[in-house]
């Protein structure tokens, strides 16, 4: 299946900024995002981009949006600050939401940048992502934190979508590892983020 829609959304909770990561863990997805919205650009089959934020609350960053028309993106995405306690399931349902609003139900897929930790809200993340799934929508999971142990990785392996050998997850240490993976070819041909960040199955990047 060919992704033509990504929704990014980002962990801005408290937990995201422990400075474990340099500068911290939510400067860490915000150069994620920046990095794989770059190489979104170069795929002809991109058609729309978007941006989510979410702690306690949640809000639309950056609207879905051609990816040539996204010069906000960068901006939005760098003025990002903590927004409370982590509502995982939150973040995931509005990103689905943004997609379902603009009609969007299939080729599209959503990118959760988080620690994993959930300490807010009565739907279970997991849940969230069945109901997401349910709906055709993919969901690759990219924990980051200076430290795996830092970082609830059977939550976030749960959410992530099943590939044929395991689940769309990754883990990133540090900003040498984002270096590795700005000169990396991380998207695939299908859309689906591979390589450096997402393998068949669970793979570390430090």
């Amino acid at each position: 299946m060919v992704i033509k829609h990504t929704v990014f959304a980002l962990d801005c909770s408290e937990s995201m900024l422990q400075r474990d990561y340099f500068p911290s863990r939510l400067g860490g997805a915000a150069l994620v995002t920046r990095t794989l919205h770059q190489d979104l650009l170069q795929k002809s089959h991109t058609e729309s981009i978007g941006v989510v934020a979410f702690g306690s609350e949640a809000e639309v960053v950056c609207p879905l949006t051609s990816p040539n028309k996204c010069e906000d993106l960068r901006e939005a995405v760098e003025s990002l600050s903590g927004m409370g306690k982590t509502n995982l399931s939150l973040g995931l349902m509005l990103a689905a939401k943004l997609l379902e609003q603009s009609g969007i139900n299939s080729h599209a897929q959503i990118l959760l940048l988080s620690d994993g930790w959930h300490d807010e809200g009565r739907l279970d993340p997991v849940d969230a992502s069945n109901k997401i799934a349910a709906m055709g929508i993919t969901i690759g999971c990219i924990g980051i934190a200076g430290d795996p142990g830092s970082v609830d990785v059977n939550r976030l392996q749960k959410i992530a979508s099943p590939t044929k050998t395991g689940r769309r997850y990754c883990f990133i240490k540090n900003a040498f590892a984002m270096g590795a993976l700005e000169r990396s070819s991380v998207i695939a041909t299908d859309g689906i983020l591979t390589a450096g960040i997402f393998s068949e199955g669970y793979r570390r990047i430090q």
